[in-house]
């Protein structure tokens, strides 16, 4: 059965979101700490600082992390990685989240 574009689109934004969990799950390239809060690689920026939703208060992070947790999962937070995390994290993860992202961007996922 043929989908819309638009169903399409969720659709491949939701399994590339999936995909990019199994590899952060199995490889934990951040090296999170249990309760997946914390990054222990030292940088002092939580990631949700460096996303595109801006908040209107001026505060740093992420306008759609709530108490801790993210409340609008998209590919292209998914797939940002800080600079110590490309370079100690395992290159497989690395590469194949860095593969989910190009997906991502050739079907206007991105904000690219």
């Amino acid at each position: 059965m043929m989908t819309s574009e638009t169903e399409f689109k969720l659709l491949l934004h939701q399994k590339l979101c999936d995909l990019a969990d199994l590899f952060l799950y199995q490889f934990d390239p951040c090296k999170l700490t249990k309760n997946g809060q914390a990054c222990l690689l030292g940088d002092p920026n939580p990631c949700c600082t460096r996303t595109r939703f801006k908040r209107e208060d001026g505060k740093p992070i992420c306008k759609f992390m709530v108490d801790n947790k993210c409340q609008f999962e998209n590919i292209e937070c998914k797939t940002w990685f800080c600079p110590k995390v490309k370079e100690q994290g395992n290159p497989k993860c690395i590469k194949s989240l860095e593969a989910l992202y190009v997906i991502a961007k050739l079907f206007e996922l991105t904000n690219d």
